[in-house]
């Protein structure tokens, strides 16, 4: 049994080295940055709450590696964070990792990507091969693997995009036609890292993760399509480059609003360019090849979890949006409507100040509840915030003006689906 650090352990990819690892016996830790989310993952296991922007110097490790024999590095931004995290995460942060693992004689997997390079011409793909570039200029016991396309149950943000495309009932959307791209199951990436660890690969070893075909990215999205149920058929749709960057724009806007929207710049450039490798060196290191992606698709079949999840990708987004417009332009409307609510509080015996604190600190809580909502951090507490307005409302109304239940614009009525909206934004976003 060994110990082993795992970086990034509530990922996509972490998870499932993770699981990979407790059923080979070994000993996990998992370093991530948000508590909630680590204990969610695995509870059973010992946790870091680090962050690596503050991770740069090798110091910032000591405690850390404390007792670790490995370390398996599968963090990453997918680009969300912007250059700066960019740059700290994949290249700050690793090469300190790197400098004292190799000082104390800790194995570390670097989970890289295929196609990363200081050459690159993509900012994203150019931090990774800085961070690979560091890992093996400090040396030690270490190994680089390069995975493309990860399979899995979750998905990679790339891969978040393709399952909404595919998700899309009445089209068969298309995109990036005349790219190509190899896959790895997450299982034969975790393999890979065991056989690693085993010693059954060589300390020093570089080397792609891919299946040995590449696929046309028409057909993987075709194939994701069966794999959903969904079935090959449907309205051919090309989905053209000049729509998909103003939406990977409006996504990367999001981000700055701590969204994680798949449809990102950094995501349609990845899409937008071969996602490819080399899977002989891995061969004849003695690794096992990958398997290809059908046999990977019918390995690993979609659940009724898995096709809600790719359909709601698609909704969202606009159900979020929804909610806050529909709540912040109900304020600004009270606001030019405020008569028409003070001539609603005229028969209620109110005194003054109270119907002025009601009307006034009506608007300005509707319209910080709408604003509130297009903040990732924020918005899980203005769903509970509307879901709560709405029902003082409801009570309320039903109370003073019991006759809007049979107003023609069925006022009250719209607030139970406003209230459904709050509901379905609550379920479908994780606590942070």
């Amino acid at each position: 049994m060994k110990t082993v650090l795992v970086i990034g352990a509530y990922g996509m990819i972490g998870s499932g080295i993770v699981r990979a690892l407790r059923a080979e016996g070994h000993r996990v830790i998992g370093l991530g940055r948000n508590r909630h989310a680590a204990l969610r993952a695995f509870p059973m296991i010992d946790w870091f709450i680090q962050d690596l922007d503050f991770m740069t110097e090798p110091r910032a490790w000591a405690d850390v590696l404390d007792e670790v024999e490995f370390v398996v590095n599968c963090a990453g931004t997918h680009g969300i964070g912007g250059r700066v995290e960019a740059e700290l995460v994949h290249h700050s942060a690793v090469a300190a990792l790197a400098s004292i693992c190799a000082d104390t004689g800790i194995g570390l997997i670097h989970m890289s990507c295929a196609g990363a390079s200081v050459d690159s011409s993509d900012p994203h793909l150019r931090h990774i091969g800085a961070g690979d570039a560091a890992v093996a200029v400090f040396g030690g016991e270490y190994w680089i693997l390069r995975p493309g396309l990860v399979l899995g149950e979750g998905a990679s943000a790339p891969g978040r995009v393709l399952r909404a495309l595919a998700a899309v009932r009445l089209f068969r959307l298309t995109a990036f036609a005349r790219r190509r791209v190899q896959t790895v199951a997450l299982p034969d990436l975790a393999d890979a890292v065991l056989q690693c660890l085993d010693g059954d690969i060589a300390a020093g070893t570089i080397a792609d993760i891919v299946e040995a075909e590449p696929q046309a990215m028409t057909t993987l999205i075709r194939d994701l399509r069966v794999w959903l149920g969904i079935g090959p058929g449907g309205l051919p749709l090309h989905l053209p480059a000049v729509l998909l960057w103003p939406l990977a724009l409006g996504g990367t806007v999001l981000a700055t609003l701590g969204w994680r929207p798949a449809l990102q710049l950094a995501t349609l450039r990845r899409l937008s360019r071969d996602v490819l490798g080399d899977p002989a060196p891995w061969v004849a290191a003695g690794g096992d090849p990958p398997r290809p992606m059908a046999r990977n698709l019918a390995m690993l079949p979609a659940t009724s979890d898995t096709r809600a999840a790719a359909g709601l990708a698609q909704l969202l987004p606009l159900i979020v949006i929804l909610l806050a417009l529909i709540t912040g332009t109900s304020g600004v409307a009270s606001w030019f409507e405020r008569e028409a609510l003070y001539a609603l509080l005229e028969g209620t015996g109110l005194p003054q100040n109270l119907r002025d604190a009601l009307v006034y600190g009506t608007v300005f809580i509707q319209v910080s509840l709408g604003m509130m909502l297009l903040m990732r951090r924020t918005a899980r507490m203005a769903a509970w915030g509307v879901i709560t307005l709405a029902l003082i409302f409801l009570v309320a109304a039903t109370r003073v003006v019991p006759t809007l239940w049979f107003d023609p614009m069925v006022p009250l009525l719209n607030l139970l689906a406003v209230i459904m909206l709050g509901v379905i934004v609550l379920i479908a976003l994780p606590r942070r």
